[in-house]
């Protein structure tokens, strides 16, 4: 536990130690998930992307050509799903389920170095954790980023698997690599976690650059999502988490500053 709290305040992140069991599910998750991909977009597309989840296809002329799948316990199958559909979602909510003991203590030894309770919020609300699953694929010419710096929007955001490096993190004003670690989980308070802590935690602002093997052989992912509360970010107000915070401005911002961003979550805008 100590070990995590340090992390969470020496880098702007947490890393977590999980089972051999769980690290092997993990594995063979994202085996799983380069079989989806690899089926034919009419196969895919079939996954419409909604509220509960699905999948998504951005084009190469977009900012982050990338294909992702967004599942939650809540997402159901479509008619004429396939083999590899059904294993792929199944095995997914077990995954999502199983990650339940490792979110409560992420949650529990935050709320006791911050002195807040985010832990019956986390346990309360799986139904509306996502998993999201990511594709870039392969790039040619000169790219440096593959996501742009930006804050998340939910309570935590935790990274399960990642096949290349490239991760980093902003703190202390410079760009830190985040490399993962075999059998270890990493990952950071967003807007939420930062909104319920009442800034003791700050939503650290992150992104993804290029590497040579990212380039030439595309970068995988799989990431949960969890979202908390009653309350979410003003994104329609006040627009992406980047033009507000494009430099970590909210890693000092008292709460009384901070709290002026959120709205009721049935007003805000996903």
């Amino acid at each position: 536990m100590n070990k995590v709290v340090v992390d969470l305040f020496a880098n702007g992140y947490f890393s977590v130690p999980i089972s051999e069991e769980l690290t092997a599910k993990i594995n063979r998750l994202s085996g799983l998930w380069n079989k989806f991909y690899g089926q034919t977009f009419v196969e895919k597309e079939k996954h419409f992307f909604s509220n509960a989840g699905g999948y998504e296809y951005r084009p190469p002329n977009s900012l982050d050509h990338k294909e992702t799948f967004h599942l939650s316990l809540m997402y159901e199958l479509p008619e004429g799903a396939t083999n590899v559909d059904v294993e792929f979602v199944t095995f997914g909510k077990k995954v999502i389920q199983e990650l339940l003991d490792v979110v409560k203590f992420v949650a529990d030894t935050t709320s006791a170095a911050t002195k807040t309770d985010i832990t019956d919020l986390v346990a309360d609300s799986i139904s509306k954790w996502t998993m999201r699953f990511l594709h870039y694929f392969p790039v040619q010419g000169k790219v440096d980023l593959l996501a742009a710096p930006h804050i998340d929007k939910g309570m935590l955001t935790v990274h399960l698997t990642e096949s290349t490096h490239g991760f980093q993190a902003l703190w202390q004003e410079e760009w830190q690599d985040v490399p993962g670690v075999p059998g270890f989980v990493f990952g950071y308070a967003g807007m939420l976690g930062q909104y319920h802590t009442k800034c003791g935690i700050p939503a650290l602002c992150h992104q993804v650059v290029a590497s040579p093997e990212s380039m030439m052989q595309g970068r995988t992912s799989i990431v949960l999502f969890v979202d908390a509360g009653e309350v979410r970010y003003d994104k329609g107000y006040y627009g992406s988490s980047q033009e507000v915070f494009p430099a970590g401005e909210n890693y000092a911002m008292p709460f009384e500053a901070f709290e002026q961003f959120f709205i009721p979550a049935e007003e805000a805008v996903l």
